[in-house]
């Protein structure tokens, strides 16, 4: 792999230098992000992010694989492409983007591994993981191939993606085996009146656990709809996110706090209910200085009608909030601090075996440090 990146990067700068030789019509650009987290977790004892009797406070220092990266950029004429390269290890994947896309005149045509319609965040929080707290994003890309253009006042966006299955027997045990006839699919809207902006998304997925000893098939559905609203006026703006969801972690959404459960004596699915929604303002002090403040909530719900396996009868729910305030101040042009302070409350997890659980919270302040070229 490592060899594989270094090839990819000096291939790039040998294409880069001797482009202006071969055409004009062909452009590379070349930038990327370094960013490095340096932030403290103060986790409650007894919560969900410490077991332990005590208090406990760590450092966490490292680098945002999700916002470090090289980009390239290819384009010749109506055809282009976008190679993202990240830190290995830091989130598991060194490539994050590899797409090309063809601009054929009534819109525009995407292959690869790209970005997908149901990430649209509301969330201004400079340490990231919103998406658990009722931000909008799920699977930031996909491989997929997709389609993108003017709709009346606004764009449509609509793609066909790798579906994301979970292993055989996740939901119904004792199967052996998955059937996936469809892509995912997703859709998007995007209008802008004035200072407002609207955004509007669903996504649909489906896909059989299957019992190899009879052949029989049991189906799970998952579907989401979700909005992101904006406004703004001078030096303020507000964003918003109001998604709701079914079988989010049958979706592919990894953040989801409840899973479905299948029952293989009556066919029947225990499906969950998610609902979210995020808010985040910010005021424009000058162009080197900004304050934002944001929060969010998640919570998931299900009923078991019978007891399956381990999943007792009766009803479950989790649920889960965030706040934060934060700055972003600019030391010098492209280069970047944002202090920032916040609590992950964890609230209350019910379920018929343990009744209710306090989960606690977790609060973090420190600093990200970016520079970008």
């Amino acid at each position: 792999m490592k060899k594989f990146l270094i090839f990819i990067v000096a291939a790039a700068f040998v294409f880069a230098s001797v482009l202006p030789a071969v055409a004009q019509d062909k452009s590379v650009t070349i930038s990327g992000w370094a960013t490095l987290m340096t932030f403290w977790d103060d986790d409650d004892a007894r919560s969900k992010a410490n077991s332990t009797a005590f208090d406990d406070t760590d450092l966490s220092w490292a680098s945002s694989g999700a916002t470090s990266f090289l980009d390239f950029k290819f384009k010749e004429g109506p055809v282009g492409g976008h190679i993202r390269v990240r830190p290995a290890g830091d989130v598991g994947d060194d490539i994050a983007h590899l797409y090309g896309w063809w601009e054929f005149g009534a819109g525009t045509f995407y292959v690869g591994n790209a970005p997908i319609p149901n990430e649209k965040e509301a969330a201004l929080v400079t340490r990231g993981g919103a998406s658990a707290y009722g931000s909008m994003s799920w699977q930031s890309r996909g491989q997929s191939l997709q389609l993108k253009f003017p709709l009346g006042n606004g764009t449509f966006w609509v793609a066909a993606i790798k579906p994301s299955t979970l292993a055989a027997g996740s939901v119904y045990s004792g199967t052996a085996d998955t059937d996936v006839m469809i892509p995912k699919l997703e859709a998007s809207y995007d209008i802008k009146f004035g200072s407002f902006h609207v955004y509007l998304a669903g996504g649909y997925q489906t896909y059989d656990e299957v019992n190899t000893s009879n052949d029989k098939e049991y189906d799970i559905s998952s579907w989401f709809l979700g909005t992101y609203l904006s406004w703004a006026m001078g030096p303020f703006s507000v964003n918003a996110n109001v998604w709701t969801f079914e079988n989010p972690v049958e979706y592919g959404y990894s953040d989801a706090l409840l899973g479905a459960v299948g029952n293989t004596a009556t066919d029947a699915i225990y499906d969950v209910d998610g609902f979210g929604w995020h808010v985040a303002a910010k005021y424009v002090v000058s162009d080197k200085l900004n304050f934002a403040v944001g929060y969010g909530n998640a919570k998931y719900e299900r009923d078991n009608d019978a007891t399956v396996g381990t999943s007792t009868q009766g009803h479950y729910e989790d649920e889960q909030s965030m706040w934060y305030v934060n700055a972003t101040i600019t030391l010098f042009k492209n280069v970047l601090m944002y202090p920032e302070v916040g609590v992950k409350d964890y609230k209350d997890k019910e379920d018929p075996t343990n009744g209710v659980t306090e989960e606690n919270d977790t609060t973090w302040y420190g600093f990200k440090w970016r520079i970008r070229f």
